[in-house]
């Protein structure tokens, strides 16, 4: 989801119309708050309850962006919310764009010392996520430029490698992949040492 709105509007900021989504109406609220303050009418803010995507209108979408959004859903859902996003893109040259913590060692570390931060009342949230944002915001504007489980302390996410996702959720949803790479966040919570491995797939709907 959408959550506050750090890399939505990064989005915004570049020009495009955005319909940013989120389960949390909380996390809405405070997006809309933002909003206000930034005098924007290129966000449609909407409440997805059911996180699955079946509410969003069909065949609308240019493109869907899917950042660090797979680890929360249940494995059992995955398949399904795939389907539905891919149902909303459009029919032919539609793009969906999903980023995704690699389970390694290193991650599981990084991720530990990310969520500790987020818990401390003197850490910025902002910081803590600009650095994943920001490299999701880079590949998305590529995208459109192409077209003119866990251990005990990560019992809530569940974590799925690029092969995994290729073959259980991704082809099966008739998506095409077009790109797919890993790369390395660093500098997490301002610790140089903290580095997290994730991967990107640009797929399609031709």
């Amino acid at each position: 989801g959408c959550g506050t709105g750090l890399c939505t509007m990064q989005i915004v900021d570049d020009g495009h119309l955005v319909t940013a989504v989120d389960v949390s109406s909380h996390m809405l609220d405070v997006f809309r708050r933002k909003l206000v303050l930034h005098e924007t009418v290129a966000v449609k803010l909407v409440h997805l309850p059911a996180g699955d995507g079946s509410e969003l209108p069909r065949g609308n979408f240019d493109l869907i962006l899917l950042s660090y959004v797979l680890h929360h859903v249940e494995p059992q859902k995955r398949s399904a919310l795939v389907e539905n996003l891919k149902m909303c893109l459009r029919p032919q040259g539609g793009r969906l764009l999903l980023f995704e913590f690699l389970d390694t060692d290193q991650s599981r570390e990084a991720f530990r010392e990310l969520q500790a931060a987020k818990n401390d009342q003197d850490t910025d949230d902002t910081q803590c996520d600009t650095h994943c944002h920001g490299h999701a915001e880079k590949k998305m504007n590529e995208a459109h430029h192409l077209d003119g489980q866990g251990q005990s302390h990560h019992r809530h996410y569940h974590w799925l490698n690029p092969g995994e996702v290729k073959e259980q959720i991704i082809g099966p949803a008739g998506l095409h992949i077009e790109e797919d790479n890993t790369f390395q966040v660093e500098n997490l919570v301002r610790n140089p040492a903290c580095v997290m491995d994730c991967y990107f797939l640009l797929a399609s709907t031709k």
